[in-house]
């Protein structure tokens, strides 16, 4: 009886140890994925408590509203880092300032100007998070597909897609920030335009009228380190891709696994 007590207690430890390094494994399911014309530049929560706290997107200026005499023009002629600085400014009649500003698809260095799509008035007094200054594609060149941290523990880029439709070289970089700006942690490239055949000779040409302009992304990171690219808990990750020349229409995503 004993033996078959210590057989059976084995199996369980067996199998517990099983179920054990199964759930270590990380698990596949969060994807952030942008098209053209959607991908904010930052996002804002109001922490007061008027009832008409608004901001306004124009192609130039980001107006933010804090009740009667509480109205803040901020204009897109700089850094994406001087706007952010600006709109973090901005305060009620009594100079207490209440709004809370993120970088989503804005790095600082960027420059933002004529390079937003303007939007109406929209309220922010629920106190939550609301997207602000969407990038336009077609001027800025690039998508970018953010990641929040929000409540996200430990989590692992797992591969990049898309088809971010254009001219000229493609690159891709990507960010992590854990709330002091981003950082970049990796970047790669893709040549375009291609050689193709010249109709006439024959001969291999590079001819810019024929040159590639789906270029297709795909980079897979958990083949080449044990999950992916370790992103922090809480920590936002950026996925930029960027034409040299001109952007269309066109999409780039990122799959992140959690454990």
């Amino acid at each position: 009886m004993k033996k078959y007590m210590k057989m059976g207690l084995s199996i369980v430890a067996g199998l517990v140890m099983s179920v054990a390094a199964f759930a270590a494994d990380p698990l596949p399911g969060m994807v952030s994925y942008v098209t053209d014309d959607i991908s904010p530049a930052f996002r804002v929560k109001y922490n007061g408590s008027d009832a008409t706290a608004t901001v306004t997107v124009t192609t130039n200026t980001i107006v933010l509203v804090d009740g009667t005499g509480g109205t803040t023009t901020c204009n897109i002629t700089n850094t994406a880092a001087y706007l952010l600085a600006d709109m973090k400014a901005a305060t009620n009649a009594s100079g207490k300032r209440n709004f809370s500003v993120e970088y989503v698809g804005a790095i600082s260095s960027d420059s933002l100007t004529g390079n937003v799509l303007a939007a109406s008035a929209a309220s922010l007094t629920d106190g939550q998070w609301h997207e602000v200054a969407l990038i336009d594609t077609s001027r800025q060149l690039q998508w970018n597909a953010c990641s929040y941290g929000d409540n996200v523990p430990e989590r692992w880029l797992t591969s990049i897609y898309g088809y971010p439709l254009g001219t000229g070289d493609a690159t891709v970089t990507v960010y992590i920030d854990s709330g002091a700006g981003y950082t970049e942690v990796d970047k790669f490239f893709q040549t375009s335009p291609i050689y193709v055949w010249a109709s006439a000779s024959g001969t291999l040409t590079n001819n810019p009228t024929t040159a590639d302009a789906t270029v297709n992304l795909n980079r897979q990171y958990s083949r080449d380190l044990v999950y992916g690219l370790r992103v922090p808990a809480r920590a936002k990750c950026l996925v930029r891709a960027a034409r040299a020349t001109t952007a269309g229409s066109g999409s780039v995503g990122a799959t992140y696994s959690v454990k």
